[in-house]
């Protein structure tokens, strides 16, 4: 369903750019946000600026990155989202692990990794992927793994032994049931990308 409000989930007031790029995600529950800052500040402790920190209120596990969608369309493809064309039953998921991307050479990305239950995140990408396709929006379809963005490095040279600082960090929780996925515009401007929720879609 079409969330009546369009949910803001982080606002610029001023600058706001007119790209309109969109991505499906699932949004954070509010007991992993407090285990995420909580892995925010230890490892702030160590590496300070040397790493861009993702706002809290940006959490979310992408499912697939949309990109820049015609105006044309946008009307079209929230009242496809909205119609509850993506026939996914509700998926189990946990908090399972620090890491970081790219697996091998510089560390440009910190993250948490999200374990899924069964093959229930694979079937979720490709019947998004299914309803994509109809707006000619083919996306990357690799080997997407699940996880929450909690950091961007500025400075690699500053990180030294960051690998092996999230080896050592434990993280987990208990299965969290997921019933909703969400059509977010992700909108960058100088103050920082905010995201506007456009869309639900209430899994079966």
């Amino acid at each position: 369903m079409v969330d009546g409000e369009a949910q803001s989930l982080v606002h610029c007031m001023s600058h706001l750019s007119n790209n309109m790029r969109f991505f499906a995600a699932i949004q954070v529950p509010s007991m992993w946000v407090n285990i995420l800052e909580e892995g925010q500040r230890e490892l702030r402790k160590r590496y300070g600026d040397a790493v861009r920190w993702v706002s809290p209120e940006l959490f979310h596990i992408t499912i697939r990155f949309i990109g820049q969608v015609p105006e044309s369309e946008i009307n079209r493809l929230v009242a496809a989202w909205s119609r509850e064309e993506i026939r996914v039953p509700s998926i189990s998921m946990r908090l399972s692990t620090w890491g970081c991307f790219p697996e091998y050479g510089p560390e440009r990305v910190l993250w948490a990794g999200v374990e899924v239950e069964g093959d229930a995140w694979k079937y979720l990408c490709s019947q998004v992927d299914i309803l994509l396709e109809r707006f000619d929006i083919r996306c990357n379809k690799g080997n997407s793994v699940p996880h929450i963005t909690v950091g961007r490095v500025k400075n690699p040279h500053s990180i030294e032994g960051i690998r092996r600082k999230l080896d050592d960090m434990r993280i987990g929780t208990e299965l969290h049931t997921v019933e909703s996925i969400y059509l977010f515009e992700s909108r960058p401007s100088p103050c920082g990308s905010s995201y506007q929720r456009h869309a639900s879609f209430k899994l079966s």
